[in-house]
């Protein structure tokens, strides 16, 4: 069956084997890059590289060989540093895309660039945005400040930078050139696209044209044009696959066992497909319970690729509990395979503390 064999292969290419990738550096290139929300994005990357630790994670950001910039759908995204400038100019609006949100709150042009200056001034070492508005005679307050600081990382003037654990969401800024040594490179919006509709066919092929479009919101003409910049082949249903792959495709086999994957909400997998691809994650009858109205993938459970629950975890003083809801009582073999998973995000969460002080828990509903 096409959909069996689509999962098998998928699940292989998103590295959900545990064996596909060497890293993070890896990890974040094979998949074009996770939501860089914390912690989503290193459960994303958790769920690829079983031996994860927290400071892997801060290595990669510190170290500047991963960078947070605004990527498909204009998200956030921790993506590798060497294809930042690619996957910017492939998914960017326009030049002056939150030119709205800036008029909306009273700030002129002139401000804004007499403001923008100043920041990335202040900026050439990471500050949060306390430290930066106190780095600013006069800056204005609230809403106005955050409007300037998410413009400059709209434009690529400004990145968004760490936190202080893969549980937080407190982030630094500072000043792109200063950060990454250089601005991002300038590239042509067609030849960016090309290369983005490239990445994606690799990392989440065989998918359709509506597929890609709806994953780095492109019009559909745009995403048509830039899958007909490479060899691909349709494997059947509008499904795409690049022309090198389709041998290892029709060879794939599935796992020894049973493959149990435990995703965070906004994983790179779950949010690959538009509404009309996602029949190789989730049936019909739960997928209200796999994505919200807008799209957004909620944590799940995937049983040999294919949902079969939701999860969720809360902090309690830093003890990280975790509850697993699988939409039927799941049989004897795979519940093993579930309390392994639950321990590995437990101690991720738990900052690298043992399974015996992270308390977590499963539950059958």
């Amino acid at each position: 069956m096409l959909l069996a064999r689509i999962r098998r292969w998928s699940r292989r290419r998103q590295g959900l084997d545990r064996r596909a990738f060497a890293g993070i550096d890896d990890a974040l290139a094979g998949v074009v890059g996770v939501y860089s929300a914390n912690p989503s994005g290193p459960l994303s990357l958790l769920a690829r590289l079983p031996g994860l630790d927290p400071g892997d994670v801060h290595s990669a950001i510190r170290g500047r060989r991963a960078v947070r910039i605004p990527a498909m759908r204009r998200s956030i995204f921790l993506v590798p540093t060497s294809a930042a400038h690619l996957v910017f100019a492939a998914t960017r609006y326009g030049n002056r895309e939150y030119d709205w949100l800036l008029r909306g709150l009273g700030v002129s042009e002139e401000e804004y660039e007499r403001l923008a200056a100043r920041v990335l001034a202040a900026c050439r070492e990471p500050l949060d945005a306390r430290a930066v508005r106190g780095a600013i005679q006069d800056a204005p307050q609230g809403e106005r400040f955050t409007a300037v600081l998410q413009t400059l990382c709209a434009e690529g003037r400004l990145v968004r930078v760490d936190a202080p654990s893969v549980t937080s969401n407190a982030l630094t800024y500072c000043a792109t050139e200063a950060w990454l040594g250089a601005p991002l490179e300038p590239v042509p919006r067609e030849e960016a696209v090309a290369w983005l509709a490239g990445a994606y066919l690799r990392a989440f092929g065989p998918a359709s044209v509506e597929d890609l479009a709806w994953w780095a919101a492109l019009a559909l003409p745009e995403a048509a044009a830039a899958l007909a910049a490479h060899e691909t082949v349709d494997v059947g249903d509008g499904l795409l696959l690049i022309a090198e792959d389709v041998p290892p495709f029709e060879r794939a086999r599935g796992p020894h066992g049973v493959a149990v994957d435990l995703l965070p909400k906004w994983d790179a997998y779950t949010m690959g497909y538009g509404p009309g691809g996602r029949d190789r994650l989730a049936a019909p009858d739960v997928r209200a319970r796999v994505y919200d109205d807008g799209g957004n993938a909620l944590p799940v459970l995937l049983v040999d690729g294919e949902a079969a629950g939701t999860w969720r975890h809360r902090m309690e003083r830093g003890t990280p509990w975790i509850e697993v809801e699988p939409f039927e009582p799941l049989p004897p073999s795979v519940q093993p395979a579930v309390d392994r998973e639950v321990v590995r995000i437990a101690r991720l969460l738990g900052a690298g503390q043992p399974p015996s002080s992270t308390p977590s828990r499963a539950k059958n509903t």
